[in-house]
């Protein structure tokens, strides 16, 4: 919904309630006290000023992620995430991945914990390389019972090498798809800028699948599908059949 917001501040003659929903959407986000959205958002950011770079764009970009992160780092428990990388693999080159895996049973490091997850996981695969596990059984695959925190190796595991590659294959038509809808709308800006803010919001998404269960958010895909359809739609011979039709109005009057 931020990307939405975004695409429409953009394309509004009247910005101010779009900017305010916008700064709303940012303090849910951070209510969500979810550490990877920050790397999503970035993500998002970062494509969508690429391909049209402009300073307009880069300094809205930038004070948006200015504003999440400020509000993030402002609050303890922000702080309290931030200085928890510190006693992680990624962080500190004192612990390596075993000792991480040990220490996610008493540390309540996240990301240690979703480190020795993935281990359990990948080390279910091992019995069934071809076609895993079976579907959704993932979280019956490690000690805690809890879903895999990561796409990927959900895949892997429930459905093996054959599922895993059909999932990449799924997930490349989808980015294969809005490269095409971009291609193709460059005469409708506001349509292209649409396709441009739903090919960022599908990097990021492809990004939080490391560390998060994203593929089971049924909602999250009801709109992203729904998003997809509409801008596949032909806007630029609505428009013109919209002026024909004015046009003939006239003509009869």
């Amino acid at each position: 919904f931020i990307g939405l917001t975004y695409w429409r501040l953009r394309w509004s003659a009247n910005r101010l309630p779009w900017l305010l929903l916008l700064g709303l959407l940012a303090l849910m986000l951070i209510g969500t006290r979810t550490l990877v959205v920050l790397g999503m958002l970035g993500i998002f950011v970062l494509v969508t000023i690429a391909p049209k770079f402009n300073w307009v764009n880069l300094i809205g970009g930038v004070l948006l992620l200015v504003l999440v992160l400020g509000l993030f780092i402002s609050t303890p428990f922000g702080q309290e995430r931030l200085q928890s990388l510190a006693q992680t693999p990624l962080l500190n080159s004192n612990i390596d991945i075993s000792r991480a895996i040990l220490l996610s049973g008493s540390d309540y490091n996240s990301f240690n914990w979703r480190l020795a997850q993935w281990h359990y996981l990948l080390t279910a695969w091992q019995q069934f390389p071809i076609f895993g596990s079976g579907l959704a059984t993932s979280k019956y695959l490690s000690i805690y019972r809890l879903e895999a925190h990561n796409d990927y190796v959900r895949a892997l595991a429930e459905s093996g090498l054959v599922g895993l590659a059909t999932f990449f294959t799924f997930l490349a038509t989808q980015g294969i798809r809005l490269v095409q809808l971009m291609r193709q709308t460059t005469k409708n800006r506001e349509q292209n800028d649409l396709c441009l803010i739903l090919l960022a919001l599908f990097v990021a998404m492809l990004v939080g699948m490391l560390t998060e269960n994203i593929w089971s958010h049924t909602t999250l895909w009801f709109y992203w599908w729904t998003l997809l359809a509409v801008a596949g739609w032909e806007w630029e011979s609505k428009v013109k059949s919209q002026k024909l039709k004015v046009k003939s109005q006239k003509l009869i009057t």
